[in-house]
């Protein structure tokens, strides 16, 4: 499941955090509103067959299954929810809240704790003074670019990747 799509991904991590017996899971999003986030998960449960049929259908018109998708919680959800998953975080979130909502339905007791990501989204970077936030994707670009991490990492982070990929190269 680790090396799975989002909703396999979430439904492995949830399932076994569940089993180990946690009460609360906390995991960060992009969206500002964790009950916006709460609200669109149980939307999708609500409506989920109506949505993969709108998205088969889509599909055949040519678009990949994530437009697809996509453009089908546009027109059954509406504009807020399909923006609510445009974005890496907030899909896996989504797929976490629906999990978590799969096990409080047989008497699970699991809080979730929808922490926002701060700072630049998921593949960009925003500097901030000396320091700077970075998505994890463009610090593997930068890394792999051979630039400096500094200001987005600690040292050492920075010092062990380099030895990392001075390895494979």
């Amino acid at each position: 499941f680790a090396c799975n799509r989002a909703p396999v991904f979430a439904r492995g991590g949830v399932d076994i955090l569940v089993k180990a017996g946690v009460g609360c899971i906390s995991f960060g999003c992009e969206c500002s509103e964790p009950e916006l986030l709460r609200n669109t998960a149980s939307a999708l449960l609500a409506e989920e067959g109506t949505i993969a049929e709108r998205t088969g259908e889509i599909m055949k018109e040519g678009c990949s299954h994530a437009a697809a998708h996509q453009e089908a919680v546009r027109e059954i959800l509406g504009k807020d929810a399909a923006e609510t998953i445009r974005t890496p975080n907030n899909i896996l979130g989504v797929e976490y809240l629906k999990r978590m909502e799969f096990w409080r339905n047989r008497g699970i007791d699991i809080e979730d704790i929808p922490v926002p990501r701060k700072g630049a989204g998921y593949f960009g970077i925003e500097n901030l003074g000396e320091r700077g936030f970075a998505g994890a994707s463009e610090i593997r670009r930068l890394l792999a670019e051979g630039k400096s991490v500094s200001a987005y990492v600690p040292g050492i982070i920075e010092a062990e990747n380099r030895e990392k990929i001075d390895k494979e190269m």
